[in-house]
């Protein structure tokens, strides 16, 4: 069966580099998004080295025009497209919303918010069948957190844009995925300070891995999932039931 690319942002570490291996192995050219073209370097040998097909595009997602270029880069080289994964975040400051400046807003908006949205309208219009697309937001959207409220606020936004393109893009599908902790270098203070405490007290007795945010992912694009549309899976380990990180 011919598989369309999946453009994946925020390819190259965490969360986004499982998602390229991840939908790679199962036959997706992947054409993985990020800012720093040495890591993407690295993402093209190691997947190539893996027998996938990619090619890379080093972009800030803060500037509007990336979406169309993306879009069409990913055309250009395979032809069509089937996945849309919105990895790529900022959350450049820490503190109460409050005592943020302006500037730290527009950037967590612009690459949170503005820039899923943008890429989906593209994707959307692009060549392609079957087309799915997963916006990875966090638990932090459905409950509030100290410090990193405008990061939560923007991921709040991300899960009602994936319901609102639900219904205007369909057929294409729109689902998000909202994690817990995940190991990662984004998440690497939180993990550092919490994961004793979390592997305490969460019902699955650990922190999150990329790759059960991708195994999730994987499940959502593929035809098993091919009913689910405007949905918000919560891969969390059990956070939410002991009332968010480091619960009781």
């Amino acid at each position: 069966m011919h598989r369309g690319a999946a453009i994946i942002t925020g390819a190259t570490r965490g969360i986004g580099r499982s998602v390229a291996e991840t939908l790679g192995a199962k036959g997706y050219p992947i054409v993985g998004v990020a800012r720093r073209e040495e890591e993407l370097a690295s993402l093209e040998k190691d997947l190539r080295a893996g027998g996938v097909a990619v090619t890379t595009v080093a972009a800030n997602l803060r500037d509007p025009e990336v979406a169309t270029i993306v879009v069409e880069r990913a055309v250009a080289a395979f032809g069509s497209v089937s996945v849309l994964v919105n990895n790529a975040a900022a959350s450049p400051t820490f503190g109460p919303i409050a005592q943020m400046e302006p500037e730290a807003m527009d950037l967590v908006w612009a690459v949170n918010v503005r820039a899923p949205a943008l890429l989906a309208a593209r994707f959307a219009s692009a060549p392609g069948d079957d087309k799915a697309i997963v916006n990875i937001a966090s638990v932090g959207g459905l409950e509030p957190e100290p410090g990193i409220g405008l990061y939560n606020v923007s991921k709040a936004a991300l899960i009602h844009l994936t319901r609102q393109l639900a219904t205007e893009l369909a057929p294409v599908r729109v689902n998000a995925v909202s994690p817990g902790l995940v190991r990662t270098s984004f998440a690497a203070v939180l993990v550092d300070a919490l994961e004793a405490q979390l592997a305490r007290s969460l019902p699955a007795r650990r922190i999150g891995e990329p790759a059960d945010v991708a195994a999730a992912v994987a499940f959502l694009v593929s035809d098993e999932a091919r009913w689910i549309t405007g949905a918000n899976l919560v891969v969390d380990g059990g956070t939410l039931t002991i009332g968010r990180l480091g619960g009781p």
